[in-house]
């Protein structure tokens, strides 16, 4: 991982899961060479950051003391590919559309229905997509693909073959 605030992000989630008893794992043949420029920064770390939040509690609510979210991604090729998996229940398929519309919540409480709306403008911006499917371990998966071309430079130290 080179981009320094993507890194931070991960590692609050990863603390913010601790703190929740909530596993989550990055898995370790994931690999960023990307950077972002701070403009573009500002725009996916909280993408990823309110998709992973979303995970830990919907995994939090739904397994207990067995909740678990994986986080892998790479760069690999022509573009950014994010997977967050929870073993949460789901999304079904008559909300996925729903859930990215301000105000849109499943929880309770006030100071919800923004994270995905968020998500949803900082693709706009990004030029990316976002795809919903069941995770291998049981809850949702959320995939986010992002052009290379919106991140503002590849390390040098990558050659020509592997972009």
């Amino acid at each position: 991982m080179k981009d320094p605030l993507i890194a931070a992000c991960l590692l609050g989630k990863v603390n913010r899961a601790k703190e929740l008893h909530v596993q989550l794992t990055i898995d370790q043949d994931s690999r960023l060479d990307s950077v972002f420029d701070e403009a573009k920064s500002n725009h996916f770390v909280p993408l990823i950051g309110n998709v992973i939040e979303n995970a830990v509690e919907a995994a939090r609510i739904h397994s207990g003391k067995n909740a678990h979210v994986k986080v892998s991604f790479t760069d690999l090729g022509k573009d950014i590919i994010f997977d967050i998996e929870d073993n949460g229940q789901g999304i079904p398929v008559e909300l996925e559309e729903l859930i990215f519309q301000t105000g849109f919540t499943s929880k309770k409480g006030d100071n919800h229905g923004l994270g995905l709306a968020i998500v949803k403008n900082a693709l706009e911006v990004l030029n990316g997509q976002i795809y919903i499917d069941t995770s291998e371990l049981g809850g949702a998966r959320f995939t986010i693909v992002i052009p290379q071309e919106s991140w503002a430079h590849i390390d040098e130290g990558r050659s020509k073959n592997d972009e």
